[in-house]
């Protein structure tokens, strides 16, 4: 496991970003204020090839934000 540490503007917030990449795959454990722990963030493909963004097993609006917010910190 190889873990990385950054932070993105999240509700006015500078928040917490950990990378954890465990044999290739990528979760973003992501520190909010108010909640208790992280939420874990990743991205999947769809069958057509589509990548969404999904908190936990839920693709939600919460995730597409702070998936977006991830990639322009990392790009």
């Amino acid at each position: 496991m190889n873990r990385k540490t950054f932070y993105i503007p999240y509700n006015g917030e500078d928040t917490r970003v950990d990378v954890e990449d465990t044999n290739g795959k990528r979760t973003f454990l992501v520190y909010v204020t108010g909640e208790d722990g992280h939420l874990n963030i990743s991205i999947k493909t769809d069958e057509n090839g589509n990548e969404n963004w999904y908190e936990g097993e839920q693709l939600t609006p919460r995730a597409k934000e702070i998936g977006e917010l991830i990639e322009l910190e990392t790009m």
